[in-house]
Parts: C-alpha cells; structure tokens; sequence
C-alpha cells in the first residue's frame, strides 16, 4: 500500500532513532559495542533530525519532518566549545555512548539550583580548589582540531546541547558525577552508583 500514514511529531523522534544510530555508524565508524549496566536504549538525535527522518523514514511529510525541526534549539558558541573539550579531554577513547554520557553529566547538572546555570562555568567550576572536571587544572591540555576526536566531539556536543532536554534518553539516569574505572575516588563513597557505560562509572 501507497497510502500515506500521518505519524505524530512523537512517534516520528521514536521512528528517527534507530535511523540516525544507524547514520552516526555509518558517518563515524563508532563500535556500538557497549558495556552498560544501568541503561536504557542508547540513542540520539542529531541538528539535522529532520533531513534524517525525511530521508530515511518512510511516509515522513514536510509538516512532519518541520514538526520536529522546531524542537532543535540554537547552541551558543561558547557553550559548544566547552562542552566539545569536556567531551574531548574527558572521553575522547569512548565509543559514542560514553561521550554522549559524559555531555549528559554536564546538563544535569545545568538543570541542578545546586550547579551553575551556564555549561561553561560548570566544566570550569572548582570546589575547594579542585577541579569538577581533572583536565581544566591539567597544565598543557591541547585540542588537535582538525582530528577525527575533535570532530566527534563537536558532533556530540552539538546534539546533546541543540535537542530538546525532554526529549532525550538520559542514558547516565540523571548521573551528576563519574569517574574512570582505573580510580576509586573517596567521594564516590557518598554517592549512589546508576550506570557504568564503557569506562565510566556513573553517580548521582
């Protein structure tokens, strides 16, 4: 049948997930192999969400795929840039779903009172000296730019900044702390474990 199925904006982002998990495969030759303990389907969306559901989604209209476009909001250079080297120097050895956790930390705190309310002044926020984030007190840190993990971490920062917070599946489940799995912080006493994803231990 040709007939033509009107999908609701919400069924259309179910529809477009495995479809853009599929292109970010394709565009960035990502393992998907994941070891994930806490964790639901890791998925994202990417800015151009709309062009990726009409291209790949079948009986996707242009009121559907404008339906969805407005749910991407605009990214404040600075912000990207912030985000892009939290990923970077945090994360850059992950597949895709251990930086999209790591971006995912940063904005749950940006949505915790307790937290600064700008994505920049939490990666550099220090608490009694010390770094949140042990790269920003790390001496000589540099970005290769025109890297294939620079670009990666662009791409993650871009989407996990632009798509709607509601939205998204929050694959650290709210995580506000992590750390590598090579370290035992004393902190993490207090904290209540939620997800390992990859290298990474989750907290919250």
């Amino acid at each position: 049948m040709n007939a033509h199925v009107r999908r609701s904006p919400m069924m259309l982002i179910t529809a477009s997930l495995l479809a853009v998990t599929v292109v970010l495969s394709m565009a960035l030759n990502v393992e998907q192999s994941m070891t994930i303990k806490s964790y639901r389907e890791t998925v994202n969306k990417t800015a151009e969400v709309n062009e990726v559901v009409r291209a790949l989604v079948p009986g996707v209209g242009e009121t559907d795929a404008a339906d969805i476009a407005k749910l991407i909001r605009p990214v404040n250079a600075q912000d990207l840039d912030c985000m892009a080297q939290n990923i970077y120097f945090e994360s850059r050895a992950e597949p895709l779903a251990g930086q999209i956790a790591v971006a995912q930390v940063v904005m749950n705190r940006y949505n915790d009172p307790a937290y600064p309310h700008n994505v920049c002044a939490i990666i550099k926020q220090k608490d009694q000296g010390v770094c949140q984030f042990s790269w920003v007190c790390e001496p000589n840190h540099v970005v290769q730019r025109n890297s294939r993990e620079w670009a990666t971490s662009m791409f993650v920062a871009k989407n996990v900044l632009a798509i709607d917070r509601t939205l998204q599946i929050d694959i650290t489940e709210g995580a506000t702390y992590f750390h590598a799995n090579y370290v035992k912080p004393s902190w993490a006493k207090t904290k209540k474990l939620v997800a390992v994803i990859d290298n990474h231990l989750f907290y919250k």
